[in-house]
């Protein structure tokens, strides 16, 4: 093979099967069980991907370089830093109840709790805009008790 063909090779973009096979399966894993506050934080700062491969590439990187926690845990700071290069603030808020997030101006990441569980989702306007399930019985049933309303810093 001469070197044309090489770079021809290695120019192309990485098919989704390429990328998953370079995430680290215990990322994968956890990302899939407990990823949903990360992929809403995704949504909240804007970004957008082609695919949800893409997506999960991201979180796992995020895990190598300590912005999220192995288990998916957001450091909040670490994570905005990382993702935006921009410092920021978060405010954390205890949810009394739903109608408070009418009241909420932007994006806002909402935890929803049924049944000792819970789920993080993409609220705007006090609607769930956001939802990294199809269908999440934490939503449906549950009731918002948490929100993270992101301030970042204009630099």
């Amino acid at each position: 093979m001469d070197m044309t063909d090489k770079a021809t090779q290695t120019d192309r973009p990485q098919t989704s099967a390429e990328i998953m096979d370079k995430i680290n399966p215990l990322h994968l894993q956890n990302i899939a069980q407990f990823g949903c506050c990360a992929f809403a934080l995704l949504w909240a700062l804007g970004f957008e991907f082609a695919d949800n491969v893409r997506a999960i590439k991201t979180l796992s990187d995020m895990i190598e370089h300590k912005a999220i926690g192995k288990d998916c845990t957001v450091y909040w700071v670490d994570a905005i830093r990382y993702l935006t290069g921009r410092t920021a603030f978060i405010e954390f808020k205890t949810i009394q109840n739903a109608s408070e997030l009418k009241d909420i101006k932007g994006r806002i990441i909402v935890r929803y709790d049924h049944n000792g569980y819970n789920h993080w989702v993409g609220v705007e306007n006090g609607e769930v805009v956001y939802n990294s399930l199809n269908d999440s019985v934490c939503v449906r049933y549950g009731k918002p008790t948490q929100a993270r309303i992101i301030h970042i810093n204009e630099e």
